[in-house]
This record gives structure tokens, C-alpha cells and sequence, in this order.
């Protein structure tokens, strides 16, 4: 495995890590008490793309190494 490719896992699960963080730290509600669907606030919305979008950033840096042939 290359440098690059060890130094763009790494940087994806750095940049994972802290999106959980903010995600954690945003305290998104997932429902109400009585089920509803809640109102996110703008940070608690930007905390949750943050965090999908790490994943998927995350996601891709792993993918694109097990589909090359060693």
C-alpha cells in the first residue's frame, strides 16, 4: 500500500472522527418524546452532513485500495 493511499486513510479518519465529535456535541435529537420528527436547528443539520458526508469521504478512501489489484 502507497504513502498517499496510507496518508488519505489516515486523513479520512481524522476528518471522521471530528465530524462525529461535532455530531456528538450538536446533540441531534433523532425524534420527540411522542415520536415526531424533530426541528434541527442549522448547526444540529450541519453536524449531521458533516458527519455523512466523513463517512462517505471515509468510506471511498477504503474502497478505492481493496479494488486495486495488489
Amino acid at each position: 500500500m502507497s504513502e498517499a493511499t496510507l496518508a488519505a486513510r489516515a486523513r479520512a479518519l481524522a476528518d471522521l472522527r471530528a465530524a462525529r465529535q461535532r455530531y456528538v456535541d450538536a446533540q441531534v435529537p433523532m425524534e420527540n418524546p411522542d415520536g415526531s420528527s424533530p426541528r434541527w436547528t442549522s448547526d444540529q443539520h450541519m453536524a449531521v452532513l458533516g458527519y455523512v458526508r466523513a463517512w462517505d469521504t471515509f468510506w471511498r478512501a477504503h474502497q478505492s485500495h481493496s479494488e486495486m489489484p495488489s
